[in-house]
């Protein structure tokens, strides 16, 4: 299985056997193909320049070279995002987003002390704000082991979390 990395907005060139090969990369929500082949010094390309990468997600990708005679090569490949083409929101991490909410509703609690809100027959009750700082304390944990692994987790959509939390 072969592992393949690139940027997003730089160009794509990756040699294949044939001029009928095509690139298929995909995940749970994106899918990238590639069918442009060029010839240069009697090799084959798959090419994309960059202003077709700069619309590819980042993420992890399950990918495949295939031609008329089926499946040539497989493996995964990594989109990594490039700061250059990001917003400062879309430039975090899902975990650092958790933390920006987690802040913000720190922040909300210390300007407000009230705990629930009652309209009617309906009650909202807020978490505490120990409760919020271990919720905060966790989500930093998870930012500093992102960025101890670097990489392949980095800036993945697809990395979604599940909390199970327990009111009381």
């Amino acid at each position: 299985m072969h592992k393949l990395r690139y940027t997003q907005g730089f160009p794509f060139k990756k040699e294949v056997s044939n001029e009928d090969s095509f690139f298929v990369a995909l995940n749970p929500v994106s899918k990238i193909v590639v069918s442009n082949i060029v010839t240069e010094d009697g090799k084959y390309y798959l090419v994309a320049d960059e202003t077709i990468t700069s619309g590819w997600l980042p993420s992890n990708y399950n990918f495949q070279i295939q031609d008329s005679e089926g499946i040539k090569e497989q493996g995964s490949l990594l989109i990594v995002k490039n700061l250059a083409l990001a917003t400062p929101a879309e430039a975090q991490s899902i975990w650092e987003k958790a933390l920006s909410d987690i802040d913000a509703i720190i922040t909300g609690r210390v300007k407000n002390a009230t705990s629930s809100i009652h309209v009617g027959d309906k009650s909202i009750t807020y978490s505490s704000f120990e409760e919020l700082q271990r919720l905060r304390n966790w989500i930093s944990a998870q930012i500093a082991e992102e960025k101890e692994n670097e990489g392949e987790d980095a800036f993945n959509p697809n990395n979604g979390f599940t909390m199970n939390y327990v009111w009381r």
